[in-house]
């Protein structure tokens, strides 16, 4: 019982450390949010829709490492619904509220394997607007840019 008790302890602790090299790897990481003054209102819903799922339990980081630890910490949070506030359920929800905003059009996009900017199965938003603009969005990442 007691080996049972050091191998629990000593699997915390590695799992901690590669949490914390994560999160260290990820400050590396330049390619952050894109604001783009093309399109406030686009950057403005996407914003608040962010505050939403942060307060409903995101982990406010930035990055696809962060996406990483987000999973496994709402793996963990909710056992019996494991895609809580992972890719797709942040998706859907930021998906919701850029519907309000005119001219605009947006899809739901999900790809896997090497389609995938991450390999596993992944759900992220693309929007066009009236003027011509693109817009790729992953809430799971934190990432916006309007081209």
């Amino acid at each position: 019982m007691e080996t049972i008790t050091k191998t629990a302890i000593k699997a915390g602790r590695a799992a901690l450390l590669l949490m914390l090299l994560a999160a260290s790897v990820q400050t590396l990481t330049t390619h952050r949010r894109a604001i783009s003054v093309r399109a406030p209102e686009v950057t403005s819903t996407y914003e608040n829709a962010i505050v939403q799922l942060d307060r409903m339990g995101r982990l406010p980081m930035t990055g696809e490492v962060s996406g990483e630890i987000n999973n496994l910490v709402q793996f963990v949070s909710h056992p019996s619904r494991p895609d809580a506030l992972g890719c797709g359920d942040q998706a859907s929800y930021v998906f919701a509220q850029l519907q309000t905003i005119p001219g605009w059009t947006f899809e739901m996009r999900y790809e896997f394997g090497l389609s995938s900017p991450i390999l596993l199965p992944h759900q992220w938003i693309t929007g066009h607007g009236p003027n011509g603009e693109h817009a790729e969005i992953d809430p799971w990442a934190d990432r916006i840019e309007i081209r």
